[in-house]
């Protein structure tokens, strides 16, 4: 299990716990494992292990409950990486891609960019929307 997608997966788990959309994103909230896992389709004990891992390295913190919340450092991680599946999501759908499709095939994309060249990407993207309009 991939924690920079578990990062996304809390963020989103604990704004709402139906599929993620841009409206309800920036809501505040907390998650448990259980909602976490079956949100992935992974097995609890993944979740629990990839959270402890999560958790150590200061990204997040679990309540007496045992419910998970992100820390300063968890929400930036995660707003980063949303801020890249948008950005690709929205490039696949602009190419022709059905939104389904391009969705799934964002989280891919997301994490296999370096920051530089996600960042170079943007600033292209921007000088050609500024060239069109």
């Amino acid at each position: 299990m991939n924690n920079l997608s578990l990062l996304q997966q809390i963020r989103g788990s604990m704004r709402n716990p139906e599929p993620l959309s841009e409206e309800n994103f920036y809501l505040a909230g907390r998650v448990r494992c259980i909602d976490i896992a079956e949100r992935m389709d992974v097995t609890l004990p993944s979740v629990s292990r990839a959270v402890k891992e999560l958790e150590k390295m200061g990204h997040v913190s679990r309540d007496e409950d045992g419910s998970v919340t992100l820390t300063p450092s968890g929400e930036r991680i995660a707003a980063e990486i949303y801020e890249r599946h948008r950005f690709f999501t929205q490039r696949l759908i602009a190419a022709g891609v059905d939104p389904e499709t391009a969705a799934k095939e964002a989280c891919h994309m997301e994490h296999g960019v370096s920051e530089n060249s996600f960042e170079k990407l943007k600033q292209s993207m921007e000088r050609q929307d500024k060239k069109v309009h």
